[in-house]
């Protein structure tokens, strides 16, 4: 019984147009159609394509779906608006649901892209469609009138990966950066200036985020018919080639930025060799006695890590260490007095699994003021130097810097330790090829117990840490002698209740002092906590 009324129901509403057809006779400047042209409500006007939708009451609507006198940058699809794009299954989405970060695929309420034209979602969902992809930069540096600025970049078969509309830059003089993952293969960049008077200027680039490297740039130069009581949108496009992947080795590099006081203060760059900066922490973004540490893959070669301080004094006992995962020092550097300094470091693949520098698994008991530090130069003597440094302030003790070690000498430089605790001693190399056939030894010349013997295989400089105790100078400066030796066992460590807690508890980023079921290292002897809390 219910039939019939659906059926009358079906046929009261209104049917989808039929699939658009593009007209070949369509001259797009503007709509000469006939007079039968229905679709006048829908022109956009958009790149000067006044037909988006089909006439469905012209004549030649069963010509090929291709608009063969259309000049614009852009392939009619007829099926979304512009800066959308369909996904598998038809239906339209904003066109920066691709490689926006976040999975589109295969869920219910969402787009989904899972197909080799789209990457699978320029990998947002861990996958890429088997392609290889690399890290790239779309740059554009903005100067005046931006609202006019419009890009878009498409792969080798027409799907497009990006899409900018003008009216999306706000700020004038100001670069905005794009990042992407992009296959080798054969691209457009398409340039759109809203009012086509060119850019004045403003450049478009794609740089390698590697390195920032410049691989293709280029501007929209001010037309010479162009006429100002007749603006309107223009576009032109630029064809490139990427080629995906690098023969030079890369490997990753940790980067593990610490602060005391004034940590707010503290910033950095990590710079690739042409300056570009491949990671950067600005001022305000680390709080007091606090620590940033993220993992970069860098590629073999000589970098730059510059150092900032918002204030005047320098890092204030703050300091940075450079290594790979395996725990081989690449780089150490501390800011004092200044408000700005650096240093290079080298990265070399070859020794990303080589061990740290040979440390004491626990304090040393030495005699502090006699500790020296004896260099055996090589060849490269010259370029030998170092650095030690007290942890607890990360004050320089002691420099000699490349230039102070003759070829073919033994040295001893006199380094008396201040008080028991832990020390960092950072050793460098001015050429950055490392040491050859020099050696080296930090030891207590009244035992003769050795601290350290560094080597440098590679590089700028590499670092490591030690920690004594001294038997000639009590903790407290009293003339009393030292504390016996802790009776934890191994592993353990001694708070000032004399309660025995695992090793890890000191240095883990949290405060430990003071409270009600956590073991208390307000001492100094303990070096608060390791840093956690501050004195």
């Amino acid at each position: 019984m219910w039939v019939a009324p659906l059926l009358a129901l079906l046929a009261a509403c209104p049917q989808p147009p039929p699939p658009a057809v593009d007209d070949t006779d369509d001259t797009d400047t503007p709509d000469t159609d006939p007079p039968d042209d229905t679709d006048a409500t829908v022109d956009t006007g958009w790149l000067d394509d006044t037909d988006d939708v089909v006439d469905t009451a012209d004549p030649d609507s069963s010509a090929p779906p291709a608009d063969t006198s259309d000049s614009d940058a852009f392939t009619d699809t007829g099926a979304c608006n512009f800066g959308e794009v369909a996904d598998c299954a038809g239906a339209c989405y904003p066109a920066h649901f691709v490689g926006d970060g976040t999975c589109d695929d295969g869920t219910t309420f969402a787009s989904d892209f899972n197909c080799p034209s789209y990457r699978y979602d320029e990998g947002d969902c861990g996958g890429t469609g088997g392609l290889v992809t690399c890290d790239y930069i779309v740059r554009a540096d903005v100067r005046n009138d931006p609202l006019e600025y419009g890009w878009t970049l498409r792969a080798e078969d027409g799907v497009v990966l990006a899409d900018v509309r003008p009216g999306t830059y706000l700020d004038a003089w100001r670069t905005y950066d794009h990042p992407m993952s992009l296959a080798s293969g054969h691209y457009t960049l398409i340039r759109h200036d809203e009012l086509g008077d060119g850019w004045g200027g403003a450049t478009l680039a794609v740089l390698d985020a590697n390195n920032g490297e410049i691989l293709v740039t280029g501007t929209f130069a001010r037309p010479p018919d162009f006429d100002p009581l007749n603006p309107g949108l223009r576009s032109e496009a630029q064809e490139f080639d990427l080629v995906c992947g690098s023969t030079t080795p890369s490997c990753d590099v940790l980067v593990d930025v610490h602060s005391r006081a004034h940590g707010s203060e503290v910033g950095w760059q990590l710079r690739a060799p042409n300056g570009f900066v491949l990671r950067s922490g600005p001022p305000g973004s680390l709080g007091d006695f606090d620590h940033i540490r993220s993992t970069v893959s860098l590629l073999e070669g000589t970098y730059n890590f510059r150092m900032t301080d918002g204030g005047t004094g320098g890092w204030e006992g703050g300091h940075v260490e450079l290594s790979h995962p395996g725990g081989y020092g690449i780089g150490f550097g501390a800011l004092s007095g200044f408000s700005s300094g650096g240093f290079n470091f080298t990265v070399d693949c070859d020794y990303a699994a080589a061990p740290p520098l040979p440390a004491p698994t626990g304090p040393v008991a030495v005699s502090c003021s006699t500790v020296d530090l004896r260099v055996a130069a090589g060849p490269d003597g010259p370029d030998v130097g170092f650095t030690l440094y007290d942890e607890a302030t990360y004050t320089a003790l002691v420099t000699r810097d490349p230039g102070f070690f003759w070829s073919g000498t033994t040295t001893t430089v006199d380094t008396p330790l201040p008080a028991s605790g832990r020390y960092v001693l950072s050793i460098k190399d001015g050429l950055g090829d490392g040491w050859t056939g020099t050696t080296a030894r930090l030891f207590d010349a009244a035992s003769g117990v050795d601290l350290l013997t560094p080597t440098l295989p590679v590089g700028h400089g590499s670092f490591a840490a030690f920690e004594v105790q001294c038997t000639d100078i009590a903790p407290d400066d009293t003339g009393e002698p030292p504390p016996p030796p802790s009776p934890c066992p191994t592993g353990a460590i001694l708070d000032c209740d004399g309660t025995c807690w695992p090793a890890s508890y000191r240095d883990d980023g949290h405060c430990d002092d003071g409270t009600t079921f956590a073991p208390d290292f307000m001492c100094a002897a303990l070096g608060w906590d390791g840093g956690d809390c501050r004195p």
